[in-house]
């Protein structure tokens, strides 16, 4: 009787060693599919911030081209003058460009305006 009841204390003892190990691994495990997912996550945030950046050149390089275009009109338009500032640009109703594109000038046109007038009001 004393030996099956030493036997089963032992047995019980060795299913606790057994059972600790495991939580440990499963812990592990865990931490480190966490990690994984960090980096995927950054991964995705560089991309995302790159696809952004691209966009925003794409829309400025258009704004340029339109701007381009607008000043090649005024000049054709004008009998070869070029337009003394972007207000004489803007002023002018016949510049080449509609829709979106005009305004996109026109608010890249404000914006510019009032930085310069920031600067030279020193605010």
């Amino acid at each position: 009787m004393a030996l099956m009841a030493r036997r089963m204390q032992i047995g019980k003892a060795m299913q606790r060693a057994n059972q600790y190990p495991r939580q440990g691994v499963t812990y592990i495990g865990v931490l480190v599919i966490l990690a994984i997912m960090m980096m995927a996550l950054g991964a995705v945030t560089q991309v995302r911030h790159s696809v952004m950046q691209r966009e925003k050149e794409q829309e400025l390089l258009f704004i340029g081209h339109q701007f381009r275009a607008a000043i090649g009109q005024y000049y054709v338009q004008s009998g070869g003058r070029y337009p003394a500032n972007l207000e004489a640009l803007l002023e002018s109703n016949d510049i080449g460009v509609t829709g979106a594109g005009a305004k996109k000038i026109d608010f890249c046109a404000k914006f510019t305006m009032t930085q310069s007038l920031a600067k030279a009001t020193g605010a």
